[in-house]
């Protein structure tokens, strides 16, 4: 359509490691072993705190 879009602020981000990798790769072990033991209701809370994250 030929628009030309200049920004007018704009902030620029750096990229850094994640502070919660330890943390959510400790809940995926906790929910695997929840599904291994047959415990879908801590399986289900574990997906839970790590979708909401």
């Amino acid at each position: 359509m030929g628009y030309k879009i200049q920004p007018l602020r704009g902030y620029l981000f750096e990229k850094k490691p994640s502070p919660f990798v330890s943390f959510v790769s400790s809940l995926y072990e906790s929910r695997l072993e929840a599904k291994i033991t047959g415990n879908d209701a801590m399986a289900y809370g574990y997906k839970r705190l790590m979708n909401s994250l």
